[in-house]
């Protein structure tokens, strides 16, 4: 240890490696080369420097030179350059002597450095002078003079290119000059009062650590950096400013209770761990702005361009938060004047307006930006993944153009217009209006109220979307692809233009469109939605309340095209107009009440067709389809197809149709008095058409159908609700007039008129014949049956007379009664056949029987049966009976059978007066008269209860029989009778 006492003087080499203390009397001299002292040294005594001393001081653990003053006024540690190495210290001490600070520091060459080696310690009692071309601040005090005695005793003047802090510096009263970086690392802790003008000026400013100035400062930088951890603050607000070209802020960012921005931040940035709050004085001018972290303006603020008039990219990354007015100050609304808007985290922006518009919004799927717009919105294009919130309606339009180009949300997205219901608000809008070329719906959006007013091109909600809206306004629209939920909570009007209609409506196999919510829910109607579209697809549901196609001139749609399970419900307000209605597999069109469906372009529909197992139902509010109707709905078309259901209701068909087709698998149900078609076929294997009245069916190019064809297993039906003769219809009867009608199923047709040239029985055929049954032809084949219910007359179409009826099934007159054998007819209760040629090779029940005016020909097969009472003269030019015939009442002599031949083969029987009563004389059976030129029974039968012959030839032989014993006859066996 060196102690230097009473006047001694010690001038240093260039080291001192011992613990040394120079007394209040001795004279420690510094000269001017680098000295090293490694050990605690104390001053108390005269210090004198040289300014060309290089001063570095520790190396011990502990180290500490002290300065301590002796002099009445202040000292000076004058250096060249000063290094404090680790765990050294240096304390240049105060002085006890008033209006005397103590000891200063004077470092102040420009190419020297000060360098404090973390950790070491400077404490000078007075403010300093530093003019080096780097200094090093680990832990540091300047002026602690000031901090005993409450007030500053000078400025410290630092100038310096690059200021470091490593530790905690308490710079008191400062002027910092000429730095061009200014770095506070992590550990450091700066806080420092700047002299007036109080500008804190570095090229480059980087806050590791904390940063804080005691009064407002103006802060000019090239570069301010305050990162993760760090802290950068000052208060107050008068002459509080900041300008720096690119602001990075992952930190604490505190600057003062209003800033103004000056020149502006042309790049601003706040990290994910930034935390920023401020209020601006003026306009905050960036060109670039991106928050990762919080950052809280609490009062209005303008965003514009610092270099153009608009923010190029305003960006809120995904957990970044953006509050704006966070005072709910009324002072007017924030503004934000922008290019590129990118919104990935939240922002809560209060009362906003947008100026002259963005160029662009895009909201990500963690983004939410909630708003209070001010005047309208201009965007050119948008697009939303995450949450957008108008807390008011707000009008939104294109930058560049009127419209947006392109609105388009995405699934999971969530947009609310008028979320806080100001709609009814005085001053307020009372409604959204968006302007837009496309709009597509991905995501949930809800506008209350909603306006389109410019004809746009496309709405598209996608299978992930829902939009809901209470319709302003006409919809003017090209295309429409619903593939999720449009749910309207009013009517609305879809069209193209005011001149024409949209091209296309498309419900995909996911897609609902709800029209009137309201009405739907209420169960009235508030009012008619038109929907204006050229081309309908409807895959899905379509809901349309009370409803009208026919918009906006009187044109309706020109195709509807429905596949799958899809719906189509609806109550009409006017006629349904469409050239093309086409079902595909099973989907369902329903119309509440009586519609009139007809065609848009042309006055029929061009195609109906109903696919299995779709259905078309009309008029379902008045029931089933047994239930009568008073009002009929109109079915105006060309080709009908149903092979799935058409429940018709009550029904008119205007002109007729040229083709109706129901399938193998269809089922039509109608209500209906007259039914002009020019063709109809009824297909196997299960088709079926049921009329709940009696139908006049006829042609509609002619007054004939040219064909109606009932196929095997497939079933028509007439007056299935027994109405005819009623109060209830005009018609008494059902009438079939057609030029070829084919029954290969069944016709069941109650009450009947029928008119044709041909009738082709394969199937069944029952009626009750009301009038003269008219057709030149009637074959049963095999399978076929014709059941009369009733006496029925049969004339021929081209003539009075029916050319043919060939029996090869069953034909049975006076059907109701199931056992001809036993029952006897009135005489005025006879069915007539005005006919030509009668073949029967299976089985005629004619009951009571007349020929009329007679027939040409009467041919019973092998394996005909036949059976009647007949009644009136019989004249048959020829009679060939190879099979059974049998009369059950006599032929009397007053109508005999008059014929030129009678030929009776095989195991034939012609059994006359089957069941004929006993003569009232007792003489036995009445006879039956026999008028014939010519007989000839070859192994054949001829019996009567009684017969009278006049012939010029009989020729009986070969097993033939002709005899008046046995048979059927019920009375005793009278004479033979007479041959003449």
């Amino acid at each position: 240890m060196m102690h230097l006492v009473s006047t001694a003087t010690c001038e240093l080499g260039s080291q001192l490696a011992l613990t040394s203390h120079i007394g209040t009397d001795a004279t420690l001299h510094l000269p001017g080369v680098g000295i090293t002292m490694t050990k605690s040294v104390t001053v108390q005594g005269t210090l004198n420097t040289d300014p060309n001393t290089q001063l570095t001081f520790g190396g011990h653990v502990g180290s500490k030179l002290t300065m301590v003053p002796h002099l009445s006024s202040m000292q000076t540690l004058s250096l060249r350059e000063l290094t404090i190495k680790s765990n050294a210290k240096l304390d240049l001490q105060e002085s006890s002597t008033v209006g005397n600070c103590g000891y200063t520091l004077d470092v102040s060459v420009p190419d020297r450095t000060l360098t404090m080696q973390r950790p070491s310690e400077l404490k000078v009692a007075c403010p300093v002078t530093i003019d080096v071309a780097s200094l090093v601040l680990d832990s540091a005090e300047f002026d602690t003079k000031s901090s005993s005695s409450g007030s500053f005793t000078g400025t410290s003047s630092v100038r310096t290119p690059a200021l470091t802090i490593t530790g905690d510096v308490l710079t008191g009263r400062i002027d910092l000059l000429d730095c061009s970086d200014l770095d506070v690392q992590s550990t450091g802790n700066m806080t420092m009062t700047l002299d007036d003008p109080r500008e804190l000026k570095a090229d480059t400013m980087n806050v590791d650590g904390a940063l804080t100035s005691t009064t407002p400062i103006a802060v000019y930088t090239s570069r301010l950096t305050v990162s993760q951890g760090g802290s950068f603050t000052w208060p107050g607000s008068s002459g509080s400013l900041l300008e720096s070209n690119t602001a990075f802020i992952d930190g604490y960012f505190r600057p003062g209770s209003s800033v103004s921005l000056g020149n502006g931040l042309p790049s601003f940035t706040i990290g994910v761990n930034g935390d920023v709050s401020l209020k601006l004085d003026g306009p905050f001018r960036t060109d670039s702005f991106e928050v990762l972290g919080k950052m809280v303006v609490t009062h209005p603020v303008v965003f514009q361009g610092a270099v153009n008039q608009l923010v190029n990219r305003f960006t809120v990354v995904s957990g970044g938060q953006l509050v704006l007015n966070s005072n709910n100050s009324q002072l007017g609304p924030s503004e934000l004047h922008a290019n590129y808007v990118t919104i990935n985290g939240t922002v809560e922006a209060g009362l906003l307006n947008i100026g002259i518009g963005w160029d662009d919004l895009q909201v990500g799927s963690a983004g939410k930006f909630t708003f209070d717009p001010d005047e309208d919105f201009a965007i050119n294009v948008v697009y939303i993944s995450g949450v957008v919130e108008s807390l008011k309606h707000v009008v939104i339009h294109g930058r560049s153009q009127t419209v947006v180009a392109v609105f388009q949300t995405t699934a999971g997205s969530s947009v609310t217009f008028d979320l806080g219901r100001f709609y009814n608000v005085s001053g307020e809008l009372n409604h959204t209006q968006l302007r837009v070329q496309d709009f597509t719906v991905g995501g949930y959006l809800k506008a209350n109220e909603l306006s389109i007013p410019n004809e746009f091109n496309q709405l598209t909600v996608e299978q992930t979307g829902e939009l809901q809206m209470t319709a302003v306004g006409p919809l003017l629209i090209h295309n429409i692809q619903v593939d999720g939920t449009l749910r309207v909570t009013n009517p609305i009007i879809v069209t193209g233009t005011t001149y024409d209609r949209a091209r296309s409506l498309n419900i995909g196999a996911t897609g609902e469109v709800f029209l009137d919510e309201d009405g739907r829910s209420s169960s009235e109607w508030t009012n008619v939605s038109y929907i204006g579209v050229h081309s309908v697809t409807i895959a899905g549901r379509f809901y349309a309340g009370l409803f009208s196609n026919i918009y906006p001139t009187t044109f309706g749609w020109d195709s509807l095209h429905m596949s799958g399970n899809s719906e189509f419900r609806f109550e009409p307000a006017d006629d349904f107009a469409c050239d093309s209605i086409v079902f595909v597999e099973g989907p369902t069109m329903e119309s509440f009440t009586p519609v009139v469906l007809r065609g848009s372009t042309y006055q029929l529909i061009q195609q109906l067709t109903i696919s299995h197992p779709g259905a078309l139902l009309l008029d379902t509010n008045e029931g089933n389809k047994n239930v009568w109707r008073n009002i009929s709905s109109e079915v105006h078309a060309e080709i009908v197809t149903v092979d799935g259901t058409f429940h018709a209701g009550l029904v008119y068909i205007g002109v007729g149709w040229k083709t109706l087709g129901v399938g193998g698998q269809g089922l039509f149900t109608l209500q209906s008095t007259d039914f002009p078609v020019n063709n109809m076929t009824i297909n196997s294997p299960s088709g079926r058409m049921e009329v709940l009245t009696p139908l006049n069916i006829h042609g509609r190019e002619q007054s004939h159908v040219y064909d109606m064809i009932v196929e095997s297993g497939a079933t028509l039906t007439l007056d299935t609700g027994n109405y005819a003769g009623t109060e209830l219809t005009n018609n008494s009867y059902s009438t079939v007039l057609a030029d070829y009608v084919t029954i290969g199923g069944n016709f069941l047709a109650n009450k009947l008129s029928i008119s044709s040239y041909v009738i082709a029985i394969h199937g069944l055929l029952s009626f009750y014949a009301s009038t003269p049954e008219e057709f030149d032809t009637l074959t049963i084949s095999s399978g076929g049956q014709v059941q009369v219910n009733n006496p029925a007359t049969f004339l021929g179409r081209s003539s009075n007379r029916t050319d043919t009826i060939e029996i090869e099934g069953r034909m049975k007159l006076h059907s109701a009664i199931s056992n001809h054998n036993n029952h006897l007819w009135p005489s005025n209760q006879s069915s007539v056949f005005h006919l030509d040629h009668l073949n029967v090779s299976g089985t005629l029940e004619g009951g009571a029987l007349s020929v009329g005016s007679g027939w040409q020909t009467l041919l019973v097969g092998d394996l005909g049966t036949v059976t009647f009472q007949p009644e009136g003269t019989y004249r048959i030019d020829d009679v060939v009976i190879a099979g059974h015939v049998t009369a059950f009442t006599a032929m009397p002599t007053t109508a005999p059978l008059i014929s030129d031949n009678l030929r009776i083969y095989s195991t034939a029987v012609f059994d006359i007066d089957f069941r004929g009563p006993p003569g009232e004389t007792g003489e036995g059976a009445t006879n039956s008269t026999l008028l014939v030129n010519n007989i000839h029974i070859t192994d054949g039968t001829l019996q009567a209860g009684s017969l009278w012959i006049e012939a010029d030839d009989i020729t009986v032989g070969n097993g033939g029989v002709l005899t008046v014993v046995g048979g059927g006859h019920l009375s005793d066996q009278g004479p033979v009778g007479k041959l003449l």
